[in-house]
């Protein structure tokens, strides 16, 4: 569930909702607009979550906004962001390259993927790029399927 309200200064809010399962957690887009996003998974859903590289890329105002809080407090900022999304984050650095900063997600599924991607790209502080990540147990899954394809041509 998402709603937007009038906010007068940024920030960003974690607090227990009613319902023990679920975690609410406000971000501030800009000085106008806050998002909530609450998250309710259960325990076995969480057992169950996929997991999710992020690579992404700080902006100018982000590369700002990190030098005022620094790194361990984006890192802290992020994890109660995948938190609220019924998530864990297993793995977060920083880098040289193409990519920034690069994160390794515990997520429930496809849609709070997309959620975190689409909400964090639009605060305006990073860019972010997706990839599923696939076990080499999966990988053994989908070699067992029977697959029935013809390629173009034959």
């Amino acid at each position: 569930m998402l709603s937007s309200r009038p906010a007068e200064t940024p920030r960003r809010k974690r607090r227990k909702s009613q319902n023990e399962n679920c975690w609410q957690i406000a971000l501030a887009l800009d000085k106008n607009v806050v998002v909530t996003i609450i998250s309710a998974f259960s325990n076995k859903e969480r057992e169950n979550m996929a997991k999710y590289l992020f690579r992404t890329s700080y902006t100018q105002a982000g590369v700002e906004g990190l030098i005022r809080e620094g790194g361990t407090g984006r890192r802290e900022a992020l994890k109660q962001t995948v938190e609220g999304l019924g998530g864990a984050l297993e793995s977060f650095y920083y880098a040289f390259g193409d990519d920034d900063l690069l994160l390794i997600v515990d997520l429930p599924n496809d849609e709070a993927a997309t959620a975190f991607s689409m909400f964090v790209s639009a605060a305006g502080a990073l860019t972010v790029s997706c990839t599923v990540l696939i076990t080499p147990e999966s990988v053994d899954g989908a070699i067992s399927k029977n697959v029935a394809y013809r390629k173009p041509g034959d």
